[in-house]
């Protein structure tokens, strides 16, 4: 039955898959009012839906809970405050599923991701400098502490030098210092991971961006 003309008068008529992301109700109010240009059918793997996807403004929206029983996706909420989907993409036959971020959202959060790769950039490059400048250090205070045994050893022959006030206050020296470089070392490798996934986040959202 032909149903051109017909309004769009609910959200949860259809939507484009995501995985593990809200599709919020604003996103899609111009929506509300606007013809349906056409039905179409939809094939997954070669396996016909149940339900046609409709065109409205040039763009198909397929339906929610069919497709996404199809490709393995939980539909966790549906309603009037917006859509959310989780599961993992190509649980069902290898399907990719992609996200619903449109270029102008995706322009957004790019910026976003961007001044955030930024801002680690200049801590990862503080942090390095900070560890050169702890190594350079811990030589020297392991110098002293080797200065310090040689010459507890030659003034102080009988008297132990791990029983000395010297070794309390150059081995601290050197443990306070290698503590330092081993936190500095771990802070370094976390700003490299976080810097790793927004890379990859950043690459996905120029992907939308120049689609």
């Amino acid at each position: 039955m032909k149903k051109i003309g017909y309004l769009v008068t609910g959200v949860a008529i259809g939507c484009v898959l995501s995985i593990g992301v809200s599709v919020s109700a604003a996103s899609i109010k111009s929506m509300i009012g606007q013809k349906i240009q056409a039905e179409v059918p939809v094939t997954i793997n070669n396996k016909a839906l149940s339900q046609d996807a409709i065109i409205v403004n040039n763009t198909s929206y397929i339906p929610l809970r069919v497709a996404s029983n199809e490709v393995g996706l939980k539909v966790n909420s549906a309603n009037n405050k917006g859509i959310s989907l989780s599961g993992d993409s190509g649980a069902k036959g290898g399907t990719s599923v992609t996200t619903t971020m449109d270029k102008t959202q995706a322009k957004t959060e790019l910026n976003k991701v961007n001044s955030e790769i930024d801002k680690l950039n200049k801590a990862l490059a503080e942090e390095t400098e900070i560890l050169e400048l702890t190594k350079e250090n811990l030589k020297g205070v392991k110098e002293n502490y080797e200065q310090a045994k040689k010459y507890h050893e030659e003034n102080y022959p009988n008297q132990p030098f791990e029983e000395s006030d010297r070794y309390k206050v150059t081995s601290g020296s050197v443990k306070s210092v290698e503590g330092l470089a081993k936190s500095t070392e771990n802070d370094i490798k976390s700003i490299q991971n976080q810097l790793a996934e927004l890379e990859k986040k950043k690459a996905e959202l120029e992907k939308i961006v120049n689609s």
